[in-house]
């Protein structure tokens, strides 16, 4: 895979070596430049950065609900606000919230697919939400409002980062704002390329975000116990679209596709092979573990050791999955990932950078005509018993999430 680029530089009327030698008619001089700046930024029109919002996908229980993409425009990424309202009623216990929040929780996969079968986005909202707080160094919104008045509002004003979160009392209402931006342009190349990712969608025939809902009930915890009547359920979901719409089919060269899948583990393995994409560019990787307890619970210690290996030998990265995260907490910087009652924002998530110097160019080419027969990541899961032992009580689970550059077919 080759990626082409055009770089152009602007003309430096100083020296090579950076002296500023000043022309006799210096004033004169300062006074065409500054005037031809100014011109620049006024007669050249490369147009803004603009937004639409699209129609809501209005959650309804088991279903699949298709929101439309427009197809006359480039993409750049892709916020989703939910609102979810509801009266909760139980007669005990205590039910709470879980801690993978609303939104991924009432829509366990969500999908973007352009031309009916090109899968581009294919996500679990949740590890996306860990993802996208290294990307902006901090979490989007996500709040609560217990003992709501649904009657006269829809608003949360209560900041919800980690862990579980309350119920409203029996026969009370809450309301859930939650947001998680899908990026279409890879955030992680800063230096070079971002922009050759975006979707260009104004020569598909169609684009389709798709909505795979579950049950209301998927908003309790796992492993609780307490029994909740949901009613006067208000629940959707808005895109809003953010578009570079002076972009051309240069802008999506290469589609960033990103796809989640999921291995689980009902005892500890050790160096257990799991196996990635190959036939393109691999450019990150995020991993998202969940113990194997009642509460399933983000961890961050069921998995150990990572190795990522091509053909079975050669090591890109041999280390810990904490030594991920804490690599992470250094360099991306997430402002809210602190910990508290032993909780913190990015538990149990670690994200693995394959691109050198933020040049889209770099990562790791996964086709057989570089050599490449297989890449995989070598798990090792943590013990039954001992220091940091993991729970099996039900699998450990660990969400792998691929990220891949990959070549737009060309259209005839």
């Amino acid at each position: 895979m080759e990626f082409k680029f055009r770089v152009l530089h602007a003309q430096d009327s100083g020296s090579a070596g950076g002296t500023n030698t000043a022309p006799a008619n210096g004033g004169q001089a300062h006074a065409v430049a500054q005037k031809s700046v100014q011109n620049t930024i006024n007669t050249q029109n490369m147009g803004s950065e603009n937004r639409r919002r699209l129609s809501p996908a209005i959650f309804s229980e088991n279903s699949v609900i298709p929101v439309d993409i427009p197809i006359d425009t480039c993409i750049k990424r892709m916020p989703i606000e939910g609102v979810i309202a509801f009266t909760a009623t139980y007669a005990s216990g205590t039910p709470l919230l879980s801690p993978m929040g609303a939104i991924s929780r009432l829509v366990p996969s969500f999908s973007v697919v352009a031309d009916g079968s090109r899968y581009v986005k294919t996500l679990d909202l949740y590890v996306y939400r860990c993802l996208m707080a290294l990307a902006y160094e901090g979490f989007q919104r996500r709040a609560t409002n217990n003992d709501a008045n649904l009657a006269s509002t829809r608003q949360a004003t209560t900041e919800w980062v980690s862990g579980t979160s309350a119920y409203p009392a029996t026969t009370e209402s809450i309301v859930i704002r939650e947001t998680i931006d899908i990026a279409f342009e890879n955030y992680f190349a800063y230096n070079l390329g971002r922009d050759i990712t975006q979707l260009y969608t104004a020569n598909l025939s169609t684009c389709k975000a798709f909505f795979n809902c579950g049950a209301v009930g998927n908003l309790n915890q796992d492993g609780n116990s307490a029994a909740v009547t949901y009613s006067d359920v208000d629940i959707s979901f808005t895109p809003t679209i953010v578009e570079n719409r002076q972009g051309g089919l240069a802008n999506n060269a290469f589609d960033f596709v990103e796809t989640v899948t999921v291995a689980q583990y009902s005892q500890q393995v050790r160096q257990q092979a799991f196996q990635l994409n190959t036939g393109n560019k691999l450019v990150g990787i995020g991993m998202f573990v969940q113990n194997g307890d009642t509460n399933k619970s983000p961890c961050d210690f069921a998995l150990q050791g990572v190795n990522l290996k091509v053909n079975g030998s050669q090591d890109l990265y041999n280390g810990t999955f904490q030594e991920l995260q804490d690599d992470n907490k250094g360099r991306f910087g997430v402002s809210d990932d602190q910990y508290a009652s032993g909780k913190h924002g990015l538990q149990g998530f670690a994200y693995l950078n394959l691109l050198k110097g933020g040049d889209i160019r770099t990562g790791v080419s996964t086709k057989l005509s570089d050599g490449v027969s297989q890449i995989q990541l070598y798990l090792t899961t943590a013990a039954s018993s001992g220091i940091d032992a993991a729970t099996y009580t039900n699998p450990v689970q660990i969400s792998v999430l691929q990220q891949q550059m990959i070549e737009v077919p060309v259209k005839q």
